[in-house]
């Protein structure tokens, strides 16, 4: 006989809670309204059944709530928060019953017709629909409470709505017939995550700016309680409290072994692991966290979700996860995936590794511009020697590519990283390469006090005080550094002395070449010499200003159409007679995008185009701007390089000044344009010598060469650097060309 049990005894005499459970929520933090949310819950509520299902902190409740709220007084909305007590059938009814008006719990012998009886009573089968909102259904798991679940989704009215919200879809049988005939609606985890503007809105509410709000949304991917809780010490808690809590025993060490990695497979999985099965856990938490994301080429996991496993990983496995990542790095290397294992190889600290994957990464390393994961491993790397090593390898990324800002940013932090490191952590010899190719990005910069300061400790205590220097295995690129200084400043005894070095120089893979930059430079000094000939038989890259230089303006044209220089474009107009023209060239640099030279030339080229086009106040303020900037550096060479055209201008519309006569002083002493070839050195090839240039055109190494003449490496090079100074020139393409020439080859 079904027993109709008083509400106060089937809660067991706590009338208050059974009360709380039935009530809408109320937050006690702020609450920003969401339209987009409200909108969407009306369209899916149409449907008999509506899963509003999110990971934790996902913002399933506050967006349930509100729209209930709204739509008081138009619409008859039943609210019950479940939890692990309502896994007993009797209790639930009754809560349910409870939610839709009634005093009086369900049937207490089980008795499920019954419940749907009284349920009927209360939901009429004409009339406005009834809503009823299941929170935290996720806690539901009990077989017969399911079924009764079941019965109600297959035998309520049809006015009755129901709406269940949870972190999991609770195992119900008839969810996929409702699926098929279009009874079901579904809201998952990316559309209850905040958009760009809603953030933007919510950080507001917070009090948090717009640029603060820009990188939550990004780290946080939306994810409401991530933003509110964001640099907050009680996020570590909630994630742990609600979100690892929240995972079975196995599946916690299954996201602590494999958050290691960036990209997961099945196997990567399995091989973190020790398991079998990481396909099919992959997928389940796909589904059921909201956490895992699956995209090309696997699984990722939310970027804060992964920091935060990172953090508990570090905390509960420290001994482990050294020996974790060096197995993704090796997999990754398997997997021919060179840029993912290297992330995990730096984080092990493993220079070896490092070493290996970088080389193995050669191709991608020698230009193209996927920094996506170097841009990452800077902004979450674990440790300042991790974080500096991916600081490094994205700058010289950026220095391959003429980035010349964004590389002295990058390789700023990987300076101060790695010297702020222990040693042991870091690769061999990367503190010092750090310093040298910051260097050379500042020289490149125009910040040239900056580049000989931080020269001047690789070459402390050098052979002279009966020691290597500490920056020996990189002084030619403190060569390339200081030699650009030198340069830059019109010193060209002191820029030819530094490149009369020619030291020797091991690369660490992905390190720019260093004898290129070294061949700009020897080219830019003999041009500034007026050894035109010179200058293109070292470099073919300075055609352009070589032409404009012998007044060849349609060869400059044809060159300017490969390298597209600005400030080189504007020069070319100027010449040509079109101000206007030259002021569009470097429009974009007088905005203050690239170097400090670009600036300066940018500005010259304005300055002199005005001049031209009669705006005589607007010239003089860009000479004396352009004055300005380069007080402090004193980069003497991009003025000379206007040639007269910003001599004139210089001595017409500016006031005498230090620097300003300086610069019209050194304009006296440039040497006109010499188109004739240089005679060759004295001195013709010994026969080994001859041997080894013969080998040149077959692009062989060094090393390659030694072994066909049966020579050692150093020998070889002694014998090229001889060949070079015979033949009059500074690379090999160069003594090819030359060799050819003389019919030698």
């Amino acid at each position: 006989m079904a027993v109709i049990v008083p509400m106060r005894q089937n809660m067991n005499g706590d009338r208050g809670r059974f009360t709380a459970k039935l009530a809408i929520p109320r937050t006690a933090v702020p609450v920003m309204p969401r339209p987009r949310m409200s909108t969407r819950l009306d369209q899916a509520t149409a449907a008999r059944v509506t899963l509003v299902r999110g990971p934790a902190g996902a913002g399933k409740t506050i967006a349930c709530a509100e729209w209930a709220k709204e739509g008081a007084g138009r619409r008859r909305v039943g609210w019950l928060c479940t939890d692990r007590g309502d896994n007993e059938p009797t209790r639930l009814r009754a809560c349910i019953l409870g939610a839709l008006g009634t005093e009086q719990a369900g049937a207490a012998d089980g008795d499920v017709e019954g419940f749907l009886d009284r349920l009927t009573a209360l939901v009429p089968r004409d009339g406005e629909p009834v809503y009823l909102v299941l929170d935290d259904v996720h806690e539901i798991s009990a077989p017969a409470v399911l079924e009764d679940l079941d019965s109600l989704i297959l035998h309520a009215p049809d006015t009755l709505r129901l709406i269940l919200s949870g972190r999991r879809v609770p195992r119900l049988r008839h969810l996929a017939r409702l699926r098929v005939s279009g009874e079901l609606a579904e809201i998952d985890g990316a559309e209850l995550a905040c958009t760009a503007e809603e953030c933007a809105q919510y950080c507001g509410v917070l009090g948090v700016s717009p640029e603060v709000g820009r990188v939550l949304f990004d780290h946080t991917r939306g994810w409401m309680a991530g933003i509110r809780l964001a640099g907050d010490s009680f996020l570590a808690d909630y994630f742990r409290d609600e979100v690892l809590h929240d995972q079975t025993g196995s599946d916690r060490d299954f996201l602590l072994r494999t958050c290691v990695a960036g990209t997961l497979t099945g196997p990567l999985a399995d091989v973190l692991t020790g398991g079998d099965d990481g396909a099919r856990t992959l997928d389940r938490l796909s589904r059921e966290t909201g956490f895992v994301e699956r995209g090309d080429g696997g699984y990722r996991y939310h970027p804060l979700f992964r920091d935060l496993l990172l953090a508990e990983a570090e905390r509960d496995l420290p001994e482990e996860l050294p020996g974790l990542r060096v197995r993704a790095a090796r997999w990754y290397a398997g997997e021919d995936r060179p840029r993912e294992g290297l992330r995990c190889a730096v984080d092990a600290g493993d220079p070896e590794l490092v070493t290996r994957l970088l080389r193995a990464d050669r191709t991608r390393a020698a230009g193209k511009s996927d920094h996506e994961e170097l841009e990452a491993g800077v902004r979450e790397a674990g440790s300042e020697a991790a974080r500096g090593t991916y600081a490094f390898l994205l700058g010289l990324a950026h220095l391959r590519e003429g980035a010349v800002p964004q590389a002295r940013e990058a390789l700023r932090i990987a300076d101060g990283a790695l010297r702020s490191a222990p040693s042991p952590s870091i690769l061999p010899g990367l503190r010092v390469r750090a310093r040298a190719w910051r260097a050379v990005a500042e020289a490149r910069y125009g910040a040239l006090e900056a580049a000989v300061a931080l020269t001047e400790p690789l070459s402390r205590g050098g052979r002279a005080a009966g020691r290597v220097p500490a920056g020996a295995e990189v002084r030619a690129v403190t060569v390339a550094a200081l030699a650009r200084v030198a340069w830059a400043r019109d010193d060209l005894i002191g820029a030819k002395h530094l490149l009369d070095e020619d030291p020797r120089f091991e690369p660490f893979p992905g390190e720019p070449p260093v004898g290129e930059e070294l061949a700009w430079l020897r080219a830019r000094v003999l041009l500034a010499e007026g050894d035109v000939q010179g200058a293109r038989a070292v470099s073919d890259g300075l055609d352009a200003e070589i032409a404009l230089r012998i007044g060849d303006p349609d060869r400059a044209a044809s060159a300017l159409t490969l390298t597209g220089d600005p400030i080189v474009t504007g020069y070319l107009h100027l010449i040509c007679d079109d101000p206007r023209a030259a002021l569009r060239a470097v429009t974009e640099r007088l905005d203050g995008a690239g170097t400090l030279p670009d600036r300066i030339g940018a500005l010259l080229v304005a300055g002199c185009a005005h001049r031209r086009l009669g705006a005589a106040d607007t010239a003089t303020t860009c000479l004396g701007q352009a004055l300005e900037l380069a007080a402090a550096e004193e980069p003497i060479r991009v003025f000379l390089q206007g040639g007269q055209t910003v001599r004139s201008a210089l001595t017409a519309l500016t006031s005498p000044g230090p620097f300003r006569n300086r610069v019209l002083s050194r304009f006296d002493r440039q040497p006109a344009a010499v188109l004739t070839a240089r005679p060759a050195p004295a001195g013709a090839l010994t026969e080994c010598e001859l041997a080894v240039v013969r080998f040149l055109p077959s692009h062989m190494t060094n090393e390659e060469i030694a072994d066909g003449l049966f020579l050692s490496v150093n020998t070889v090079k002694t014998h090229l650097r001889a060949a070079y100074r015979k033949l009059g020139v500074g690379s090999r393409r160069a003594a090819i060309a030359e060799a050819a020439r003389r019919g030698l080859l």
